[in-house]
């Protein structure tokens, strides 16, 4: 117990919060990304046939959005209809993935959301906590350097 309450001394407690349906996905990118810092990096996990199926136009007006603040991407994704190259102009570093994923991780500064794809049945969490964003940008970081397009 003593060693314990020592691990969590400090640390801060995580806000977790649901969201449900088209408009509460919508409603989470747009705070995320007013809570985000210009010049921060924005790192993702993402089915664009998917998300493009619940939120149509999602990441073009995205990347302008982002662009417009200052804020970098780097993911991977999935489409069989699309693709989204790297971009200096878009701040975008991407990784086509060979197979389909089936929900988004998106990891802000301080902040990651997840989301599933089931139209007005989608269901997202934002959880807010220092060290699970940056123990789940670690990770993100591995695959990114171990993966092969």
């Amino acid at each position: 117990l003593n060693e314990m309450s020592r691990s969590t001394d400090g640390d801060e407690v995580p806000s977790i919060r649901f969201y449900k349906g088209k408009e509460g996905i919508s409603q989470i990118n747009s705070e995320m990304r007013r809570k985000t810092k210009p010049d921060s990096v924005i790192y993702g996990v993402t089915n664009v046939d998917e998300v493009e199926k619940i939120l149509p136009g999602h990441f073009e007006m995205n990347s302008g959005l982002r662009v417009k603040k200052k804020l970098a991407s780097k993911g991977f994704y999935y489409s069989d209809n699309q693709t989204l190259p790297s971009s200096q102009k878009l701040l975008r570093r991407t990784k086509r993935l060979s197979a389909p994923v089936s929900a988004d991780i998106t990891l802000y500064p301080k902040a990651a959301n997840l989301v599933t794809y089931n139209g007005e049945q989608s269901t997202g969490i934002v959880i807010e906590n220092q060290q699970i964003v940056e123990t789940l940008r670690f990770i993100f970081d591995l695959a990114w350097d171990n993966y092969k397009e």
